[in-house]
């Protein structure tokens, strides 16, 4: 059995002798490796050169890509439905652990302040 796959023209084939259910299986394979090909184009992949190496930023109405190889910024295509899932439902905002720091260190600074004035 060989199985071969053609990203750009978006064609696959299984070369051999195969029973119905593995015709099926196959082809939910070849489905759904298009499919996560399709997302790691639209949702991973830098619009420019093609580096995998992106952050994505969900605002109120739009999902872009930011690349941290060529610092290029690309909106993503607003009409897919997945786009509407994101936009709905935001992913949670990671605090670093240096932000986590400042904050606990401006909190002790008021805390500070605030007993100095009462001295």
């Amino acid at each position: 059995m060989q199985a071969l796959w053609g990203g750009e023209q978006r064609q696959s084939a299984v070369l051999g002798a195969h029973s119905g259910l593995q015709q099926r299986r196959l082809c939910a394979a070849a489905l759904a490796c298009a499919g996560a090909q399709g997302f790691i184009k639209k949702y991973v992949q830098c619009y420019s050169c093609g580096n995998p190496e992106t952050v994505v930023k969900v605002r109120k109405e739009n999902i872009s890509l930011k690349c941290k190889a060529c610092g290029a910024v690309s909106d993503v295509d607003a009409r897919h439905k997945l786009n509407t899932y994101i936009l709905k439902n935001p992913p949670e905002e990671k605090v670093s652990k240096a932000e986590k720091k400042c904050a606990a260190l401006l909190a002790r600074l008021g805390q500070l302040r605030r007993r100095a004035s009462r001295v």
